[in-house]
């Protein structure tokens, strides 16, 4: 709530500031006003995803529903709070944060006009979004986009509050394959591999004869060089037991065993051996598994495969 008397804070000061000098004008006690604002938080991210092709995978929902509009005192009547899209507080955005983000066009408001009830705090509806003519979009690799939403206007009897605007952001990631259990593709021995963690840790030797399992905690990193450019399809795990398979990997690629891109996260549903098979295959001389989360308390992998095609 502290954003929300920002600007009673500074009325305050201007009002004592002046107060000599201007007798003349009439006191008006900050305190005594209904602010109007947008209830926290001031931002909310989504992520939406597509296959190489450009087709989208996570679609955009047909209605987003965001927060409600408040006043700090019960409105004294039906009063109406006007809201937009406010393109213009983009570029500030992008530099209070650093980031690259432009307007999601397809956004639109469902209602761009919100009533808070006499006797309410609150409005009965919620900020809500929809999404127009999606396939006009066209994915353009990891590209953020931005929809700021604020408070244009409102009834006389409320003040808008500092806290009139939310961000609605966007990433689109690129999610360039899917969990098989059987990936097509020539299955290819480890000569010439070099099998690492993150740490520096070598497994290449204990997986080149074989091993019961190597156990990983969450958050770990493999790392698997194969010593050369292969056209790759797919990159999958053995696990010792079902129970202490991975839940959830971020699969990245790299063509000179340094530079690693992502091809996004996997959601391991299936307790067993998982495949990422790529839907095209990529010239690649290295690719590192992220371990995000683990089906038990640790993740002991077997044996780690390839296929070509």
């Amino acid at each position: 709530m502290k954003n929300i008397f920002k600007s009673i804070i500074i009325i305050a000061a201007a009002v004592s500031l002046f107060a000599g000098c201007a007798k003349e004008e009439a006191y008006v006690d900050p305190y005594s006003q209904n602010w109007v604002y947008i209830q926290e938080p001031s931002a909310t991210s989504f992520t939406v995803t597509f296959k190489p092709d450009g087709i989208w995978m996570r679609k955009f929902n047909e209605v987003d529903d965001f927060k409600t509009i408040r006043c700090t005192k019960p409105a004294v009547k039906d009063v109406n709070v006007n809201l937009a899209i406010d393109e213009t507080l983009i570029e500030k955005y992008n530099l209070e944060n650093k980031t690259n983000y432009k307007l999601l066009p397809i956004a639109k408001l469902q209602n761009e006009t919100l009533v808070i009830k006499q006797g309410k705090y609150v409005s009965e509806e919620s900020i809500q979004v929809v999404y127009e003519n999606v396939e006009s979009i066209i994915p353009e690799g990891s590209q953020n986009y931005l929809v700021p939403v604020v408070i244009k206007s409102a009834d006389a009897s409320l003040t808008i509050s500092e806290q009139s605007v939310i961000y609605l952001t966007y990433t689109a990631e690129e999610v360039a394959g899917a969990v098989k259990v059987n990936p097509a593709g020539t299955s290819i021995d480890k000569t010439g591999w070099t099998i690492k963690d993150a740490n520096g840790n070598d497994y290449t030797d204990r997986y080149a004869v074989g091993t019961s399992g190597i156990d990983f905690s969450k958050g770990s990193a493999i790392i698997v060089d194969f010593g050369k450019t292969i056209n790759l399809k797919s990159v999958g795990m053995v696990y010792s037991s079902e129970t202490y398979s991975a839940k959830n990997v971020t699969v990245l690629l790299s063509t000179d065993g340094t530079d690693f891109k992502s091809i996004g996260s996997y959601d391991l549903v299936r307790k067993g051996n998982h495949n990422i098979e790529l839907y095209n295959a990529r010239q690649v001389s290295a690719v590192k598994i992220v371990l995000n989360s683990s089906q038990g308390t640790k993740i002991t992998i077997k044996d780690i495969v390839a296929t070509i095609e």
